[in-house]
């Protein structure tokens, strides 16, 4: 069926019957005439004159097909094209989905792969018509950009810029299927313009029905095809040392990808500020992942803004990776037993002298009135009663994003330890009290579970197997959370139990003094206090980092809605914040940012929180969602060969009008053949 493009000139066709009214007009009545006999001229006439009618004939058969073909020309006829074109003068509502993730940015000689999407969406934009209903998609990470191009609101594609997210293309695709809906024109287009890297993830389920059986024509122009890619990313970073200290090697760990198609050696520093504080080389085989560790020795307390870095390559964004580090200058810890045995008292009075750790020791009749939000731990050691005071002001500290470490004792019952687990952790942990039938028996503690860092850095040379010493009674429990020791036979020694506030229960079955074990008198006792207070005080370590984009919601928990608060993004400019007060402390929530890098929070002028931002790794998640694969009818249009002549000709079809004149001017050579030999006729006839 055909589409005509200039559908007003079709009513011309009926000027196609003029050659045959005229023809009709023209016939003269015959007039009879006396004359002598004609029979043998008759003979010699009548087959002549029979061939001279059909000539006549033909001759206004060919003008009115001269006619009716010109008229056609000029209407420009068109036929479904190979791109699948089918609209002719119909309106068409168009959406476009311009790819801005951060993997656009990549360079291709002088050129990124973003400016070519922009050469192409300003090609397709001169493609319409003005009356056309045009509107560009943005993705972002949880919404959507959506920018509507009309008469009256001409966009600047120049204005259009990359972002450093990765996104969800989900939420466009819904959005695309909304505005086809609410605009049901004729012709429905939609296009994609992106450097293919869409994660399977970056779909959800109810995007690629939508997609499956969307009634529009799709088309996919990618800005990488046949473009090889040099570029190595950092996958991700972390602290590995859970404890970090002044003047002892804090290791950090570096996944790095290859995505490029030859080996590739790269140079990876790491940052502290400006100052450079460690540096690898480092060689990485085609298409491949490697982990590697980079150690540094702080020489100092406080925030450490620290940046890996590698090599430039052809997308800069992925080459950095920030983390944020801080070493408190002391930590105080709120230590709460009834009379204190000695080798104890001395050990805590030992860290509190030569330690980060300031520990205030107290007993069960004053730690209510101790001020809870001013410690960063709080450890309870045998406590006499279990009462709902008691839970009230462990539950406060807990919900404030603190730990809490709980030594049992022999002032109270399974059943009473049971009343606490259950209150907090909804488990009744504690079964019977083991003990060794005498001294000549007892137990022993086996090996770390697997990931415990309770002995990291703690030794020069880290030996083959502590020797534990000798147990003799422990409370049995019921194996439950992260068990980080446990005795020989299997039963849980000290176990960690998280809550959705951060913060941590550390619960040990045996107490820490005889008649328990001889762990007070032994070489180990005194590191592995420091160690574990260490650990659990410094569980809020203000290494928070997070993904560009994403909301954040920071905690501080030492300070009061007092002063003003300053927020120093990446670029330096400050910017007032105002938290809010909650039982965790002061809460600071921010939409996202857009720029990776580190985040630090000032209270009047002291800073107090450094946090890192960093871009999603999602962008490099393998495999990449196919779309050509998954529908067929998908059209790929290379940027490179894209023209607007050639995308109206998609959406209008293949016009026709050079094949319908050159009919016409055969029809019009035709008559003049045909009119030349008529034209003979009648000499021919006279000399036979």
């Amino acid at each position: 069926m055909f589409n005509f493009i200039n559908s007003l000139v079709l009513p011309l066709i009926a000027a196609a019957l003029i050659p045959l009214l005229l023809h009709l007009l023209n016939r003269k009545k015959l007039k009879i005439v006396p004359f002598s006999s004609l029979r043998f001229l008759k003979e010699l006439q009548s087959k002549r004159v029979r061939q001279i009618k059909l000539y006549q004939l033909l001759i206004i058969l060919l003008r009115m097909l001269f006619i009716i073909f010109l008229v056609l020309a000029f209407a420009r006829p068109t036929v479904r094209h190979f791109l699948g074109g089918k609209g002719g003068q119909a309106r068409t509502t168009a959406v476009i989905i311009l790819d801005n993730s951060y993997s656009m940015q990549a360079q291709q000689g002088l050129q990124s792969l973003f400016g070519r999407a922009k050469l192409s969406l300003k090609t397709i934009l001169q493609s319409f018509n003005p009356n056309d209903h045009i509107t560009i998609l943005l993705p972002l990470p949880d919404s959507l950009q959506q920018l509507t191009v009309s008469k009256k609101n001409r966009l600047s594609v120049k204005r259009l810029k990359p972002t450093n997210y990765s996104p969800d293309f989900s939420s466009v695709v819904m959005r695309a299927k909304s505005i086809f809906k609410r605009f049901p024109n004729f012709n429905r287009e939609l296009y994609l313009i992106t450097d293919g890297k869409i994660p399977t993830t970056a779909l959800n389920d109810s995007a690629r029905k939508i997609l499956k059986h969307l009634n529009a024509r799709i088309y996919i122009i990618n800005t990488a095809a046949n473009i090889p890619l040099n570029n190595i990313s950092i996958d991700s970073a972390a602290i590995q040392t859970r404890l970090a200290e002044r003047q002892k090697p804090v290791t950090v760990s570096v996944t790095l990808e290859n995505h490029a198609s030859q080996t590739k050696q790269i140079t990876v520093s790491l940052f502290d500020g400006t100052a450079r504080m460690a540096m690898q080389l480092v060689s990485l085989p085609a298409q491949s992942k490697r982990r590697i560790s980079l150690r540094f020795t702080p020489g100092h307390t406080g925030f450490f803004p620290l940046k890996v870095e590698i090599d430039d390559d052809d997308l800069l964004a992925d080459n950095a990776y920030y983390l944020a580090l801080f070493i408190p200058e002391s930590v105080p810890v709120l230590y709460v037993q009834n009379q204190i045995p000695v080798e104890l008292r001395e050990a805590l009075n030992t860290l509190s002298d030569r330690s980060n750790l300031k520990i205030r020791q107290s007993d069960y009749n004053h730690w209510y009135g101790e001020p809870l939000a001013d410690f960063q731990l709080l450890v309870l050691n045998d406590p006499p009663q279990i009462t709902q005071t008691f839970l009230m002001h462990l539950r406060r500290f807990l919900d404030s994003g603190h730990d809490v470490i709980l030594i049992p004792g022999m002032r109270l019952t399974p059943t009473a330890y049971n009343r606490l687990t259950n209150q907090l952790l909804s488990k009744n942990l504690f079964k019977e009290l083991v003990k060794v039938s005498d001294q000549n028996h007892y137990f022993t503690l086996g090996t770390l579970s697997s990931g415990t860092n309770l002995f990291g850095n703690l030794f020069e040379n880290r030996p083959a197997k502590i020797e534990w010493p000798p147990f003799y009674q422990y409370f049995k429990l019921t194996p439950s959370g992260r068990i980080l020791l446990r005795f020989t036979n299997g039963d849980p020694f000290l176990s960690r139990f998280s809550f959705k506030t951060s913060g941590h229960l550390w619960l040990f079955s045996a107490g820490l003094s005889m008649p328990w074990n001889r762990l007070p008198v032994s070489g180990i006792f005194l590191p592995f206090l420091h160690r574990l207070l260490s650990l659990a005080a410094n569980n809020d370590s203000h290494s928070e980092h997070f993904i560009v984009g994403q909301p954040i919601s920071v905690f501080l928990n030492n300070l009061k809605l007092q002063g003003s608060f300053r927020l120093i993004p990446p670029e330096g400019q400050a910017v007032i914040i105002i938290p809010r007060q909650t039982f965790r402390g002061l809460r600071f929530d921010f939409d996202g940012f857009a720029r990776p890098g580190h985040y630090k929070i000032f209270h009047n002028k002291k800073p107090v929180r450094l946090f890192a931002v960093n871009l999603s790794k999602r962008e490099w998640s393998k495999p990449y969602f196919n779309l050509a694969r998954f529908r067929p009818d998908i059209r790929l249009l290379s940027p490179d060969k894209l023209s607007i002549k050639k995308l109206k000709s998609a959406r209008s079809g293949k016009e026709l009008w050079p094949y319908f004149l050159l009919l016409a001017l055969m029809m019009l050579l035709l008559e003049m053949m045909l009119i030349k030999k008529l034209e003979g006729k009648p000499e021919s006839a006279l000399s036979s």
